[in-house]
């Protein structure tokens, strides 16, 4: 488990906790499983941010808008063709999308809870490293 919380009704913007080592890894999938959502128009928008060295963090994937409970697998690979194209690293991603750049040794969730202050989730993040 990367990170899991419930929210308590209040908008919210956090960054969770970070999980470090997967430099080695060629591949890792990313789970986020969004329980419960209570309030007014619920929604969690997820990021995942990562490492390529020293202490910048650069966003690599997100999900789509997240309303009621559902699942959202993001697969991220170290597989990236020499030369590639990826964008301004300095930018969020797009909804929906994965940033063909690999990932670092560490990553870590970011996000963003619902339009309302009533809004409430509940949700955890799983990561699946693959050698």
């Amino acid at each position: 488990t990367l990170f899991s919380t419930t929210t308590a009704g209040t908008q919210t913007t956090s960054t969770g906790t970070t999980t470090q080592g997967l430099g080695a890894m060629a591949q890792a999938m990313i789970l986020v499983d969004l329980t419960a959502t209570g309030g007014t128009d619920p929604t969690l928008d997820c990021l995942i941010d990562t490492q390529f060295g020293g202490t910048v963090w650069t966003n690599i994937a997100r999900t789509t808008l997240m309303v009621g409970p559902q699942q959202s697998v993001m697969m991220l690979s170290k597989d990236v063709a020499p030369g590639t194209v990826v964008g301004s690293a300095n930018a969020d991603v797009a909804a929906g999308a994965v940033r063909a750049v690999g990932f670092g040794d560490n990553i870590r969730v970011r996000y963003s809870v619902g339009s309302n202050a009533t809004s409430q989730v509940s949700f955890t993040v799983y990561v699946s490293a693959i050698g």
